[in-house]
């Protein structure tokens, strides 16, 4: 997004997990004229992998395990620049969610500064490794199909492509049903013109050409 000319930053104040939720998000951003189109169409080499795992009223070795799970992967597929964090919040702490619960995310940095993220959560019955195994599945396949785009990114990035002066492009490692949602609800809301090239489940191509909103408020 700050590519396309908007700044922001998002900050998790509290974590929330099923069933009671209860996480809280703070959002603060500069508003801006228009946003600029966007083309993300290469990958570049993989320069670096973080990973951070969390939990929340649960023993520490539950974000250890996750953590050296994915690790293990990672270094398996060739990977040896990796760092790792571990988030673990007990009750006491303001951040900490109301009903226990874990998690792990996973962001590559290319060496032109692209990003690409996979996750995974805990649940009842799952064990931590299979958590932390999952997530760094979900990366390593993401990146081997030689897209710089992500699946969860590139429905994200749907709305503001609609909104952005100017044709934008991008390669997704995987089209997701979110996506094709995320595009339908543009064309009808705002007559923006997509193209996709590509089919569900597989890597593809998204054209679209934006509406070009300007912010009246701004000069």
């Amino acid at each position: 997004l700050k590519r396309m000319g908007f700044e922001g930053q998002v900050e998790t104040v509290k974590r929330g997990f099923y069933p009671k939720g209860g996480g809280i998000v703070k959002a603060s951003f500069r508003p801006v004229g228009s946003l600029k189109p966007i083309e993300i169409l290469s990958q570049t080499k993989v320069a670096s992998i973080k990973g951070i795992s969390y939990s929340c009223r649960l023993p520490r070795h539950v974000s250890e395990r996750m953590a050296s799970a994915a690790r293990k992967l990672l270094e398996a597929a060739g990977y040896s620049r990796l760092t790792f964090e571990a988030e673990t919040l007990q009750h006491e702490n303001s951040k900490c969610s109301v009903s226990p619960g874990c998690g792990i995310i996973l962001v590559a940095e290319f060496e032109n500064g692209d990003l690409m993220a996979a996750d995974s959560l805990g649940e009842r019955g799952k064990p931590a490794e299979r958590v932390g195994a999952e997530a760094a599945e979900k990366l390593i396949s993401q990146i081997r199909t030689g897209a710089p785009v992500d699946t969860h990114l590139a429905d994200q990035l749907i709305v503001w492509m609609a909104l952005a002066e100017g044709y934008s492009k991008l390669k997704a490692a995987k089209l997701s049903l979110h996506t094709l949602t995320a595009i339908e609800i543009c064309k009808r809301f705002m007559e923006a013109e997509f193209k996709v090239e590509g089919r569900l489940g597989e890597t593809s191509i998204i054209a679209c050409r934006g509406v070009g909103l300007r912010n009246r408020f701004i000069g």
